[in-house]
Parts: structure tokens; C-alpha cells; sequence
């Protein structure tokens, strides 16, 4: 989160249309309760989002939240979050961010990590006709997508 804090933008740091002031404002109060030192805080706004969010959005916050669990240490609730984002990446058809969350998966659930790689392969099989791209695969689009 601290490159979050740097300027590092994500697809939430320009909300497009489908979310109004209350949104952005919530999601504002969200980070700068984690930024304040108040994660409990945080983790009920990003829940409350993570509710009515549209989808195009899910991947960003439960990264996001993911962060936040990954911090206090809550290291299982962090990984379901991580998980979750990466399952949004892959509807969202972003293979590469997708993949950027295995290694701090592998971190807290090896087998999942496992899992997703199967998954992401497969994913990378399909898109790109037969052959699997593992090019520029630690490319990082997002600041909560390393949280240490």
C-alpha cells in the first residue's frame, strides 16, 4: 500500500462511469482509514464496496482488502482475497495481472497458487490460440498487487 500512497494508480484511482460520489468518497474513507492505521475500518468500507461495486472493479478492491488483511497478519483472509482478485483479472480477460498474484498466493497457500497456475495456463492456452505467453510475466499493473 505504500506505493498506493506514492502515486501508483490502479484501475480505482480514476473511477469511471458507474460509480458515484458516494463510491469514489467510500473508497477514499477505505484508504486513508488503512493509511491512518485503522484496518478494521478499512475492511468494513471495502467489504461495503466489494458489495456494490460493479465488476469491473472487484479485481482492484479485494486487492486491495487483501492488502489490508496481509498487514494484520491475517494471512488466510488475505490469500481468499488475493484469489478473488485474480479470478476477476481472468474475467476481465488481464492475463498478466492475473499472473502477478501467483507468487504471493504461493506465499500463503501453495496448493491454491498451484491451482491458479493451472488455471491461468489454461486461460493463456485458450487466448492465445494453442501456445502459452509467458512473456514479461512480472509485470506489475497495480500497487496492491505486492503488498510487502
Amino acid at each position: 500500500m505504500a506505493a498506493a500512497q506514492a502515486g501508483v494508480t490502479s484501475a480505482l484511482s480514476r473511477p469511471k462511469s458507474g460509480w458515484n460520489h458516494h463510491y469514489i468518497q467510500q473508497l477514499m474513507q477505505a484508504r486513508q482509514a488503512y493509511w491512518q492505521g485503522n484496518p478494521l475500518r478499512a475492511i468494513q468500507e471495502y467489504a461495503q464496496l466489494i458489495h456494490h461495486a460493479p465488476q469491473r472493479y472487484l479485481a482492484d478492491l479485494y486487492g486491495e482488502q487483501g492488502n489490508v488483511y496481509y498487514r494484520i497478519g491475517a494471512f488466510y483472509a488475505a490469500g481468499n482475497d488475493y484469489i478473488h482478485s485474480f479470478r476477476n483479472l481472468i474475467r476481465e480477460k488481464n492475463l498478466r495481472g492475473a499472473r502477478t498474484l501467483i507468487p504471493i498466493v504461493a506465499q500463503i497457500n501453495p496448493y491454491a497458487a498451484y491451482q491458479l497456475t493451472i488455471q491461468l495456463n489454461h486461460q493463456e492456452t485458450n487466448h492465445h490460440g494453442g501456445t502459452t505467453d509467458y512473456g514479461n510475466t512480472l509485470a506489475v499493473s497495480a500497487s496492491y498487487r505486492r503488498p510487502f
